[in-house]
């Protein structure tokens, strides 16, 4: 969680429930994962996914993906 991705996974996921072990999923698998919860977080209006810079609480969802794909089980 020390770099600029794992703090971006960390700020979003932390939102809603308890952050998930980066193991869970391979790294294929964590793309459909966080398109998922996008849906999830624009259905409850936590916090915007859309790409407006104007929106600090705007998801970083490239960083929060290479995080977990970094750490994630494998493929």
């Amino acid at each position: 969680m020390n770099s600029a991705e794992g703090r971006a996974f960390s700020d979003a996921c932390d939102q809603c429930h308890t952050l998930p072990d980066p193991k869970r999923h391979t790294a294929d698998e964590w793309p459909k994962v966080i398109e998922r919860m996008q849906k999830n977080l624009r259905w409850v209006g936590v916090v915007s996914a859309s790409d407006d810079a104007r929106n600090p609480q705007r998801l970083k969802v490239e960083e929060i993906i290479t995080f977990l794909r970094r750490n994630s089980r494998g493929r």
